[in-house]
């Protein structure tokens, strides 16, 4: 019933990016969002860390590891949904997604479910999560309590300052650049 449900969820936002996504650009960004979306949350319910990592900043990629790796052993994620995806921002490089998860501690055997908010954001051509809270449900190991400010892409309060973001824009960007040079020697030597 479970992969029922993950297939009718997944054809129907194929079918939105496809009616929605008339506009060649809109909807490439739309189907790289989904992929990011859905690689970054797959790994999550399959601790399969470090292709979540990949896709949040470089500069928050050691904290998120080290928390994932210390809650591994007892943190179980049976499912998770996407219930929501909306693309904002004058440039369509924003992105709000709702995400329902189903889990429980090992320790303890009682299921849970939370529903968090995602903030993501596009670089380049990669979208990247910027940040995710609990909006509703239990409060989930590793996932932050929702914020009383809206937090930029290094985690201060938003400027709304367009070219302060620029330059914060084209420093991630350059981060992410080194980030892949290394990966790729890294697989090279392996």
């Amino acid at each position: 019933m479970r992969n029922i449900r993950a297939l009718a969820t997944t054809i129907a936002m194929a079918t939105g990016l496809l009616v929605f996504g008339s506009c060649g650009g809109s909807s490439k960004r739309t189907a790289d969002l989904l992929y990011d979306v859905r690689a970054y949350n797959e790994g999550i319910r399959w601790q399969k860390f470090p292709q979540s990592a990949v896709r949040i900043l470089p500069a928050a990629r050691d904290h998120f590891l080290d928390v994932r790796e210390d809650l591994e052993e007892d943190l179980r994620v049976d499912e998770y949904e996407i219930t929501r995806m909306k693309v904002t921002g004058k440039d369509k490089g924003k992105a709000r997604v709702q995400v329902k998860w189903t889990w429980h501690m090992d320790s303890k055997g009682i299921v849970h479910m939370t529903t968090t908010s995602q903030k993501w954001k596009r670089f380049g051509k990669r979208w990247m999560m910027l940040q995710e809270f609990r909006v509703r449900g239990e409060e989930m190991p590793g996932v932050e309590e929702e914020p009383e400010e809206e937090l930029d892409s290094e985690g201060n309060p938003e400027s709304g300052d367009p070219v302060a973001d620029e330059e914060m824009d084209s420093e991630v960007i350059s981060q992410l650049k080194v980030s892949a040079t290394r990966l790729a020697n890294q697989r090279r030597s392996q």
